[in-house]
Order: structure tokens, then sequence, then C-alpha cells
């Protein structure tokens, strides 16, 4: 069910070591019907990182169509925290290229189209490309914006819309592909030198600075750091343009980068040195022991709430992976509480627990653990509001 990844670092080549072992790491992006005599997969996973230009991704691989199949179920449009980063993503994008209309903007894992229905007066045309499409594009209709169901590989963009792209996007998928060095190289090869690339990807010096060993899991396959991410673009014949951060969102970097045949000297070690500190297998295993240690710490204070009334907050696709570092399957829980009226009466296929809507709920006695690891300020801000009994927050930062 898994294969070996790669046995050296996918960005500089050079060798790799496990820092973290995540036996039995639960898969996740489903929701569904608890299955008792089928707990879904459960595959044995480590963390390797690669001391030479700091680059960190996962041992082992799932196929595609376990990970991706027709039950995964995010969308865009359907996540309140995805939406607001892409209008983020706009708004950077705007910052960088005030009121330039491009010919063609392509969307890289365009989901369902939520980012490029925000760019189209940005543009004259409008590619977004995901395999989730396949066979159903023409289910999309909008006069602007054409979907491909195919993989990028697949595409000939002479073809497809007659023009070389001036702008490709991509949000959080990068982290996805197995070889993102080959990818970006073939990116190269299918543009030209006035082709602009926005990536945005989970960074790993964040989820490090934030204790999220949480985002660790089997999807994400890349944890590129800036300083791997800088060693990447130099290698394919890349330049940096200009960088942000979406702390809000996944921790995310957000990369604007071109293509080539003169690099500018990139200051790596400054512009990483003077925001993030060095990495090794000691000082991750350090990251990594405080992050089970706030873990065994909430775990402790749910089981004096056993009793209680308790529930989560936020019905997270990663909340199979918060249990496993809890040890706990949140049956002890009454429900987990979601916004989302869509999400209401779904649970999940490896966790015996329900999603209820919170309309008309008591809080007066209820104890709530934060459960949407990611937005835990909303929600902590909604929930002081209402005066449940207890909140309980499983990390340390906020």
């Amino acid at each position: 069910m898994t294969d070996l990844l790669s046995e050296k670092c996918l960005v500089c080549e050079n060798s790799v070591e496990s820092v973290i072992k995540l036996p039995k790491l639960p898969l996740t992006g489903v929701y569904g019907t608890y299955k008792s005599d089928n707990k879904f997969a459960t595959l044995d996973q480590e963390l390797l990182l690669c001391d030479n230009c700091t680059h960190a991704q996962l041992k082992h691989t799932v196929d595609a169509t376990q990970l991706y199949g027709k039950n995964y179920y995010f969308r865009t449009s359907g996540s309140k925290t995805s939406r607001q980063a892409a209008e983020f993503f706009v708004k950077y994008l705007n910052k960088l290229f005030p009121k330039r209309i491009f010919d063609l903007i392509v969307d890289f894992g365009c989901n369902d189209a939520y980012l490029l229905k925000l760019l189209k007066n940005r543009s004259k045309q409008l590619l977004g490309i995901d395999p989730i499409w396949k066979g159903r594009e023409s289910d999309f209709q909008d006069e602007k914006i054409q979907v491909l169901g195919r993989k990028i590989e697949q595409i000939d963009f002479k073809k497809e819309s007659g023009i070389i792209p001036d702008l490709i996007v991509s949000q959080h998928t990068l982290e996805h592909i197995a070889r993102p060095k080959e990818l970006l190289e073939m990116f190269f090869n299918i543009s030209n030198d006035d082709t602009i690339f926005v990536f945005e990807f989970p960074c790993f010096d964040v989820l490090l600075e934030k204790f999220r060993f949480d985002q660790v899991f089997h999807e994400h396959l890349q944890y590129f750091s800036f300083q791997s991410f800088l060693t990447l673009l130099k290698q394919i014949g890349g330049e940096l343009i200009d960088f942000t951060f979406n702390f809000d969102h996944w921790g995310a970097l957000v990369v604007a980068f071109r293509k080539t045949t003169k690099p500018k000297t990139q200051m790596i070690n400054k512009l990483c040195l003077d925001r993030f500190p060095l990495k090794n297998n000691k000082s991750i295993q350090s990251f990594f022991n405080i992050f089970c240690k706030q873990m065994e710490a909430t775990k402790f204070a749910l089981d004096q709430l056993k009793n209680e009334r308790l529930y989560g907050y936020g019905a997270a696709l990663t909340l199979p992976v918060l249990g496993y570092h809890l040890q706990i399957d949140f049956s002890g829980f009454h429900a987990i509480l979601d916004d989302d009226p869509k999400k209401k009466g779904l649970g999940y296929i490896n966790l015996p627990v329900e999603i209820a809507h919170p309309t008309g709920f008591d809080y007066s006695e209820a104890s709530i653990c934060l459960t949407a690891l990611d937005n835990r300020r909303p929600i902590l801000k909604k929930l002081l509001n209402k005066k449940p009994r207890h909140i309980i927050n499983p990390l340390n930062f906020l």
C-alpha cells in the first residue's frame, strides 16, 4: 500500500535521515460513517531530513487513488480558512502586480477553481488544471475560465489556449508532489522567460516554530523550508522575485519566482537565518518532544473531563491525525461541533464521533476542546463569548 518515496533528498539529492517515526499513522481527508470492522487505512510513516538544504520529506508515498479517491472531501470554497487564504493570495498578487492584466493565468491544482474566480478581472483567459475534474470538465460553465481534469504533464498550453501563460499560480499543491524538482523543471521548459510563478505551500520553518507536527501526514509528501526552496530555485535556474508568509493558514510561504539565464546572487543564508534557526536531527527531535508533551497534557486534561459534557469544536479533515497524537479516538466526546451546516450528521470513517451544528447549543455546562487547530483563533474568540465551562487548547501557541 506504500512505496519508498526516495532514498535521497528530493531537492538537492544529498542523503536524508529519519527524524520522526509515525507508526500506523491514519489517513485523512474523508468524512463518512464510522466502520468499526474497518478502521480505514493506518500506514507506517517517517519524516526524513536533509542536513544539507534542510528539506524534509516523507519516507513513504501512498497511492494517489487511495489518498484522493472519490470520497476525498476537501474543496476550497467549502472551507472558510481556505477562502480567506485565497483572498490573502489575491491581495499579495495585487500588491506585486498592481493593475496588470495578464493574457493567460494558469492555476496548477485549481481544486474547485475558487482562486481563478477571484482572478477573473486580472486576466483575459484563465485555465485551471486538476485531476478532480477528470470526466467532468463540461460541468464547469464559465466564459473566461476553462478547467482540465488532467495531470500537468499532459498539458500543452499552446494547444489548449493558443498562448504561453504569463502567470502560473498554485496554492497548496507542491507539497503533494512526489518529484517537485522535476515538476518545476518541466514548468520552466514549457513556459518562457516572461512567465511569472507564484506558489504557496506550508513552510517547514513555521511548522517547527509553532510545534505543528499534526501537520505531518500522508498527503503532504514535501516539507519545504525557506532555505530548501531557495536551493531548489538555484538548482533549476530560477530566481526569487519576492515572498511573504501567511501565518494564519498552515504557516504558508508564498513565493514569486521566474526562470533566468542570469540568476542574481541569492542571499540564502541571510534570508533564512535572520528569520529561522538552523535545523538538524537533534533540534527537530527537541521540537517534537515539546509537541508530544503538549499532547500528553491535553490528554490528561480530557481524561479528567470524561464525565463532563465534552465536545470538540471544528470538524477538521485532519482530525484523525490529532487523535493519533492525543492517543484518543474521540469516542468520549458527545460530538464535534462545526459551523458548516453541510457537515451536520457526517462523521469520520476512522473515528466513532458525529459532527453536529451548534445552532441552539447550550454552552454553559459544556467542556469544549479546540479540534480544528488551524482555526483556533476565530473559534476561541467565538467560544469566549459563549462562555462554556471549560476550553481546552491542545497547543500552547496561538
